[in-house]
């Protein structure tokens, strides 16, 4: 039984008005290797061409002959689902926006353990921290820190000179730890 050859129902020059067209510059090197492997080059000749290993020349082709051309653009992937349901995650904004100090947490600044701890006790469904910083970015809120104090600024006189002199700031800035705030 003789080897069968790569996309047989598919000409080259499809592929290369197909190329012309691409506008992705991921899909426009897989349809260069389409292209390549039609003329009858090797996948390690392809990859050397390419400048990309061989392995992945392989698996492009391989998807590419499963699926054909379509499958040249990533397939996007959802991932996994939310632990929380729609509710949950309402009533944890709600919980967010009252305060740690409400749930016994702190003095009312939100961390991400501060969180991740919360979600256990009163959801009792379990994250890991950089799950819970996602979770908290989907729901709105980011991280502010105070900035670090410079071991080179004024003193307090040279300080109380600028204000006079500056014009009123437009915002008072909150001094001490890290905490969340709702960005809408």
């Amino acid at each position: 039984m003789g080897r069968e050859k790569f996309l047989p129902h598919t000409k080259t020059d499809y592929l290369r008005k197909a190329l012309k067209k691409e506008k992705d510059p991921k899909a426009r090197t897989k349809l260069v290797a389409c292209i390549h492997k039609k003329e009858g080059k090797t996948n390690v000749e392809i990859a050397d061409i390419l400048k990309v290993p061989r392995s992945t020349v392989g698996y492009w082709l391989s998807n590419i002959s499963r699926g054909g051309i379509r499958r040249r653009r990533a397939i996007k992937r959802k991932g996994a689902a939310c632990k929380l349901n729609k509710e949950q995650r309402k009533q944890l904004v709600r919980n967010m926006m009252a305060g740690s100090g409400k749930f016994g947490l702190g003095a009312g600044t939100w961390t991400v353990p501060l969180v991740a701890r919360h979600i256990k006790k009163e959801f009792g469904v379990d994250y890991d921290l950089h799950s819970v910083w996602e979770l908290i970015r989907r729901l709105g809120f980011s991280y502010k820190a105070p900035r670090p104090a410079n071991p080179k600024r004024a003193g307090p006189k040279e300080r109380e000179e600028f204000k006079k002199k500056s014009r009123p700031a437009g915002r008072a800035v909150q001094k001490g730890r890290a905490r969340l705030i709702r960005r809408r």
